[in-house]
């Protein structure tokens, strides 16, 4: 009889995830969590199954007798895939106590590198005993390596053997009498009611079926939520399991949650194919930061994202669920109160620092940069960020090397990855080319972006605002899996209150300002070596004393406040005039963001504490305030 080898035979007493599928009489696929395995001395394979929850499934495997298991470690995600025949099924007798209590504890141990705690596994199968189960036994027919990588799908050498002379296996008891199948009722969850469960803390398992009936299971990395009927795989390989999809568009789906037991199946019908878009675009994201996690880069490639109906959803076991994990935060209650504080801010200098403080207070964030776009440049350029070093504000990043970021702006939808990954990790100094004179080039321009210099898990939210994505809210974790859909909820509606709070207060700013007549310079204090401020028209950068200020719309704003008060004494000015110069500016025709590129400057300039600065002096009006007599030097050229 084929026998596995012994390096997997232990690799089935190393704290593994089991799922075993097989299928009705008329095709539907039927998996459910198993609890345990063994390998018998005669070779044949044993697994145990809950009786409650693996009801259905016992009653199809009395008809198909063929069977499909897959066994996997959370933590190295190595898998084993074996399909079986000549199933048969009983209950299960006080020899497999001992196997039950072995496969619980490594399990607990397993998991508890994911922060799963061993009380929260009580709902699993810490309340279950021998007389809670049965047993599945059945012929190995074939096995195959499914951990993630090369060789991923490669079979295993299965040399035949015979079993012994003296080996004696016990019949299996007969089955007691089975309940009817659980079906799907008017109390059943919806698909949004469990969300959290498609995250993939415990890898969800697939189970398909052949045109000719026979099971294959595998483990997914993830489940990405579409929406209230429709869940979407990544399309990665044309494997077995997405060739008998093609053949059937029939498959059957389980997810759980550890840290209140929670399990759910989907029976699942397969609809379409989508190889661009925002559902693309988010399967994308995730999937490279698993890719990197496992140091899988070059090997997941997403050729497409497989879009399923669900046409049915319910619960399958029957255990009381433990009290789950709370979360960091209330994440409704804190949006409330956040989005209260937002309602208040009548003045533009105050809304982007009352929106932070939330992030960090309300919500619990301790990592965040706020990004606006610059349509005509094709860049975000930090206007705010709390958690780092450094903050950064003033520097850009162009739209293609922002990461997440940049693909939150481009498709309009929220990005989240639970793992680190290089592909997506924002570019710490990104830096053009140098082009002119050697010394530009030696000093170009350039402001640290901030971040964690080894994020393990980042959201990015759209700010949309009129059907336009003005902006990102990028967030950060030094911890995995830290952000949920909840966050991903609450922070999009976040952001667009912000982008339209932004959108009007700069309106009103503008509207309010009224032109105003040249005015004596302020006072200056005696300084033997006037302030030199440089000035690079082909990007309007602008140095102080030599060193990189800023550049883009806001270092053309600081240069024309200073030519105007060296040149014509003017130290008092309106977002008004600046608008009606909005093109020598630079500034764009739709959505200038013109206010937010001023508050930039103030920001920038607070920050160096370089002799300038602007101050507020009512809405929509400011003025530039020196502590020393100003040099203007214009460079020649581009």
């Amino acid at each position: 009889m084929p026998a596995l080898p012994a390096t997997w035979i232990s690799h089935l007493d190393e704290g593994i995830s089991y799922r075993i599928g097989s299928c009705t009489p008329e095709g539907e696929p039927q998996l459910v969590r198993a609890v345990g395995a063994q390998v018998l001395p005669d070779g044949r394979m044993e697994v145990l199954v809950a009786r409650a929850p693996g009801r259905v499934l016992l009653q199809a495997l009395t008809t198909s007798r063929q069977v499909a298991l897959v066994a996997g470690r959370p933590m190295t995600h190595r898998t084993l895939h074996v399909k079986g025949h000549d199933a048969e099924t009983g209950s299960a007798g006080p020899e497999h106590e001992a196997l039950l209590v072995a496969q619980r504890e490594a399990f607990a141990e397993s998991v508890r590198l994911f922060g799963v705690r061993r009380e929260h596994l009580e709902s699993l199968w810490y309340s279950l005993t021998w007389r809670d189960l049965d047993v599945v036994r059945f012929s190995v027919a074939g096995a195959w390596d499914q951990t993630p990588g090369p060789g991923a799908g490669g079979p295993i050498d299965l040399s035949p053997g015979a079993a012994a002379d003296d080996v004696s296996v016990p019949p299996l008891a007969p089955l007691s009498v089975l309940p009817e199948p659980a079906q799907p009722s008017a109390t059943a969850p919806r698909l949004r009611d469990v969300r959290r469960l498609l995250e993939g803390v415990i890898p969800p398992s697939l189970c398909t079926v052949s045109a000719d009936g026979v099971p294959h299971m595998n483990y997914l990395s993830h489940v990405e939520y579409v929406d209230e009927n429709h869940v979407a795989l990544t399309y990665q390989f044309f494997n077995r399991s997405r060739a008998n999809v093609m053949a059937t568009g029939r498959a059957a789906l389980a997810v759980e949650w550890p840290y209140t037991g929670a399990c759910i199946t989907m029976q699942l019908g397969y609809e379409r194919t989508e190889t661009e878009g925002p559902v693309f675009e988010r399967l994308r994201a995730k999937l490279a930061g698993i890719a990197a996690h496992t140091g899988m880069e070059k090997v997941f490639r997403l050729q497409g994202a497989d879009i399923y109906r669900v046409h049915s959803l319910w619960r399958v076991d029957e255990i009381e669920a433990s009290p789950g994990q709370l979360g960091r935060a209330d994440m409704a209650q804190g949006a409330r109160e956040l989005t209260q504080r937002l309602g208040e801010v009548v003045e533009l200098s105050q809304l982007v620092p009352v929106f932070m403080d939330g992030l960090r207070e309300q919500m619990a964030v301790e990592h965040a940069i706020l990004w606006l776009l610059d349509e005509q440049r094709q860049g975000l350029y930090t206007v705010a960020s709390h958690g780092y070093a450094e903050s950064g504000v003033g520097s850009e990043v162009p739209l293609a090397d922002a990461g997440l970021a940049g693909v939150a702006v481009r498709e309009g939808v929220p990005i989240r990855i639970g793992h680190m990954t290089g592909a997506y990790i924002y570019g710490k100094a990104w830096r053009g080319r140098a082009e002119g004179l050697g010394l530009q080039a030696a000093i170009s321009p350039e402001i640290p972006l901030p971040g964690l210099e080894t994020p393990r898990s980042q959201l990015a939210v759209p700010l949309r605002a009129r059907g336009r994505s003005i902006g990102a809210l990028l967030c950060e974790s030094e911890r995995d899996s830290f952000f949920s859909y909840d966050d991903e909820d609450a922070l999009t509606l976040l952001g667009a209150q912000l982008a339209l709070a932004l959108a009007a207060l700069q309106t009103a700013e503008v509207e309010s300002g009224a032109p105003v007549r040249p005015q004596d310079p302020l006072p200056q204090a005696a300084a033997p070596v006037p302030l030199l401020l440089s000035h690079w028209p082909r990007d309007h950068s602008v140095f102080v004393g030599g060193d990189y200020l800023i550049k883009g719309v806001a270092g053309a704003i600081l240069w024309r406040l200073a030519c105007e008060l060296v040149q014509r004494g003017r130290s008092e000015f309106t977002t008004r005039e600046l608008r009606l110069a909005g093109g020598d500016l630079g500034l764009p025709e739709v959505q200038d963001n013109l206010g937010v590129r001023l508050l930039l400057l103030e920001r920038r300039l607070e920050e160096r504490d370089c002799g300038l600065r602007i101050e507020r002096t009512g809405r929509g009006r400011f003025r530039l305030m020196t502590q020393r007599t100003l040099s203007l030097q214009e460079q020649a050229g581009d």
